[in-house]
């Protein structure tokens, strides 16, 4: 058995592997950069060809195939392929083209890399947890979960994206977000691990394909289903009790109740509910800083009660409340819209969480529930946001509408991909004579509108996720509190806000996703960590948390190595 000591700090590992084994750890793997003394070493002559290249050449190779690549699926192949050799020079190209690459590994292209998962498995990452095997739950946990593991993304793969329920595939998603994680912000890779939880599909499609690899037996629910997410967030947290547990992906009828489950004991956060809430929150926020409004002045009309919208919801009214309304206060800002009109204490409430919102007037609730356009009429929104996946679902009527009582209304159709965008920026812009302020949740180019040219943001979960998960794992919380998410919606909007260009302005209301978001994610993660410090969920000190931060951060650097003694 190989054995290895890692030094994440300095870089170094001492290995008795040698020859193709150092080939066969994407993690350590240097392809044609392994050095001529690593190659005597190691036995790694004749393994390769003999020019010893760097980093910055490797990268410019790979980009030259990538773009040789046709079709957004193939690259998405490409770049998984590559990190399944060399995870180093994946992270250095993706990073050194990350606004171009994100939209590759995540968001919108990861829908269709999950519908072909078990197509194009090719190599195994992270850990798959089968309900079948729930006996053995904890000792396959404890095979390959140690306490240097700070991070795990779970998924159980029944809600994903606007798709549905796709199995294991959904590893796909975990494994795609923790590579937007380590991209948008320096956390090493040895300290994060993706699983897949898999307790059946109800998907048809899946269990008629030949080729799925998943179970084909019907989802497990209710108390089997919470007995088995109970054994594994036991063992987790018994191996290390500050871990960090990021759900992912959960279906509508559990994204909730998973998280209710383990929060107050655990540190968790599930970026479905609370991730979109908080990137929502602070492109708001730049917003309201160029409308020159107060933030307590706003008025929500949500379209899209399910799990996106009332996470947008609760956040806002958190904000609103730190701000100084009452509960009561926030909660009456907010309206929400499902597919029947305005939810109302006797009218198209599904789910217990939605009631929170119901309205309550008296004249609201008798007769037919009040249609989106009527809601905007009554209630005359600032800002409008769409979590419905209906397409054009905001039409002119809407708009205009609420255009005439707002100079500047805040739009944002979050729905993606394109195809269930609420209204397309251009519309948007048009029936606002340029005058909105728009935020998509898929990207979309530029808008040229009587010769100006108005950058859209695109509110990706993105932005907050990779700052904030950096700033709970230096700061080793072992809670995760109201206080420290907005902290990184404030964070983040806080730093982007003061940053002008040459003519002293700044017209984005988000930052470009590019190769130096780094610093933005590490402003967002000290916010977090001395929130997490204020809050007593952590015993790190202000003092030391540029030390925490260098002891989970990675450079995107090949290791150096040397022969491990065999008596060590």
């Amino acid at each position: 058995m190989s054995k290895y000591i890692a030094d994440h700090i300095k870089k170094i590992i001492k290995t008795d592997d040698s020859g193709r084994f150092l080939f066969e750890r994407p993690r350590w793997n240097k392809d044609s950069a392994f050095t001529l003394d690593e190659r005597d070493l190691f036995d790694l002559h004749g393994l390769m060809p003999e020019k010893v290249e760097n980093l910055k050449v490797q990268v410019e190779r790979a980009y030259d195939q990538y773009q040789n690549v046709q079709g957004n699926i193939s690259k998405n192949i490409f770049l998984n392929a590559l990190h399944d050799r060399n995870e180093t020079l994946f992270y250095n190209l993706v990073v050194e083209h990350l606004e171009e690459m994100l939209p590759i590994i995540y968001t919108p292209t990861i829908g269709d890399a999950v519908k072909s998962f078990s197509r194009q498995y090719r190599r195994n990452r992270g850990i798959y947890l089968n309900y079948s095997q729930m006996k053995d739950i904890p000792s396959i946990i404890q095979q390959h979960i140690t306490p240097d593991i700070k991070m795990v993304i779970i998924t159980d793969g029944e809600g994903v994206l606007g798709i549905g329920d796709w199995g294991v595939g959904g590893m796909d998603i975990a494994i795609g977000k923790l590579m937007v994680y380590i991209a948008n912000s320096n956390i090493n890779p040895s300290h994060v691990m993706p699983i897949c939880l898999d307790v059946g599909t109800c998907n048809e499609d899946l269990i008629s394909d030949p080729h799925y690899i998943g179970s084909k037996e019907q989802r497990v629910r209710e108390d089997h289903y919470f007995e088995f997410i109970d054994s594994i967030i036991a063992t987790l947290t018994e191996i290390n009790p500050s871990l960090y547990i990021h759900f992912e992906d959960f279906g509508r009828m559990n994204a909730r109740r998973v998280l209710d489950r383990y929060q107050k004991d655990h540190c968790t956060f599930n970026d479905d509910i609370e991730g979109t809430g908080l990137i929502a929150l602070a492109t708001i926020m730049s917003a309201t800083a160029k409308t020159k409004k107060s933030f307590t002045d706003h008025q929500f009309v949500i379209l899209g009660p399910g799990s996106a919208g009332l996470g947008i919801a609760d956040t806002l009214k958190n904000a609103l409340m730190k701000f100084g309304l009452s509960e009561q206060e926030a909660t009456h800002r907010i309206w929400m819209v499902g597919k029947f009109g305005l939810l109302t204490q006797d009218h198209n409430i599904r789910y217990p969480d939605q009631r929170v919102y119901a309205r309550k007037e008296k004249d609201l609730c008798e007769g037919e529930a009040l249609t989106l356009l009527e809601t905007i009429k009554h209630v005359k929104p600032t800002v409008l946001i769409g979590c419905s996946g209906a397409f054009g679902s905001f039409n002119e009527d809407i708009i205009k509408t609420m255009y005439s009582y707002e100079k500047h209304p805040i739009i944002m159709p979050l729905s993606n991909p394109i195809s269930c965008c609420e209204v397309t920026p251009l519309d948007a812009l048009t029936w606002t004579e340029g005058n909105g302020l728009i935020a998509t949740g898929s990207p979309f180019d530029d808008v040229i509108l009587n010769d100006k040219v108005y950058n859209i943001a695109q509110c990706n979960n993105a932005y907050i996720f990779p700052g904030l998960g950096q700033g709970i794992i230096m700061s080793n919380a072992k809670k995760l509190t109201l206080k420290m998410l907005l902290a990184a919606s404030e964070s983040l909007s806080h730093a982007w806000n003061t940053i002008k260009d040459k003519e002293g302005k700044n017209e984005y209301l988000l930052p470009p996703l590019n190769k130096g978001y780094q610093k933005i994610s590490f402003e967002i993660s000290r916010a977090v960590a001395l929130q997490a410090i204020e809050d007593g969920v952590t015993d790190l000190s202000a003092e030391s948390i540029d030390q925490a931060f260098k002891e989970i951060s990675w450079d995107y650097q090949y290791y150096q190595f040397s022969k491990l003694e065999s008596d060590q």
